[in-house]
């Protein structure tokens, strides 16, 4: 079942209550209970923002997975100890908007550039080995295969920033048999993915790629338009 940050990710307030708060390592930890905080995984950074309880701000500098959950709940780690924040208390959540909106947009960059890879070549391509989305507004796919060239790489940019101009729906859905499990959808291309995602490709904007190599593995580097990361 979808969590409130994957059912609604552009919601960027709410309320919420402490399921549990500790410090552990020197980091202050804080679960809640119907979070609108995005935990770090699958290269899309964890969310960042501010809880409040009346006219104290707490900042959450992070957000990660619970990794002893059974369920890899979202913990909010927080700038300093913050012992008012007691389970059982209510708390007000506010989103890093910025923050998140760069990451959901990468996001669709990532995914459908390698779907349109594969479309350009007419062929399956290995999954990217490596996918991360940075703070800064750029993201890359590291591959370790020969078949990503330069030139298809540049092909399926021009497609896609002709397609992102266009516009299209993105979809993300539950597999109904798989617990737990979630897909993108966008343009008739499904990928296996549980992150934030937007609603509409047209919202990526502009976009720049680069095409480097190491060592023979082919690394396809993205940078969002600079004026749009406020």
């Amino acid at each position: 079942m979808a969590t409130l940050y994957q059912s609604q990710p552009y919601l960027r307030e709410g309320n919420g209550t402490v399921a549990a708060a500790f410090e552990e390592d020197g980091k202050f930890y804080v679960a809640l209970q119907g979070s609108i905080f995005y935990p770090q995984g699958g290269g899309q950074k964890g969310d960042r923002g501010i809880l409040r309880i009346g006219e104290t701000a707490h900042v959450v500098v992070d957000t990660v997975k619970d990794e002893l959950s059974t369920d890899g709940r979202p913990l909010c780690v927080l700038d300093a100890a913050a012992p008012d924040l007691a389970q059982g208390r209510q708390v007000d959540m506010t989103l890093d908007w910025s923050h998140r909106f760069k990451q959901m947009r990468l996001h669709s960059i990532v995914h459908l550039h390698h779907c349109l890879l594969e479309q350009v070549a007419g062929h399956a391509i290995p999954v990217p080995t490596t996918s991360d989305l940075n703070t800064d507004g750029t993201a890359f796919n590291r591959y370790d295969t020969p078949l990503v060239s330069e030139e298809l790489a540049t092909q399926a940019f021009e497609e896609m920033r002709a397609l992102v101009q266009r516009g299209a729906a993105v979809r993300t859905r539950d597999d109904p048999e798989k617990e737990g499990f979630r897909y993108w959808e966008c343009l008739g291309f499904t990928i296996p993915c549980g992150g934030t995602h937007l609603k509409e490709i047209a919202e990526v904007g502009e976009f720049a790629m680069t095409f480097s190599q190491k060592k023979g593995k082919p690394k396809v580097s993205f940078l969002l338009n600079q004026g749009d990361l406020s």
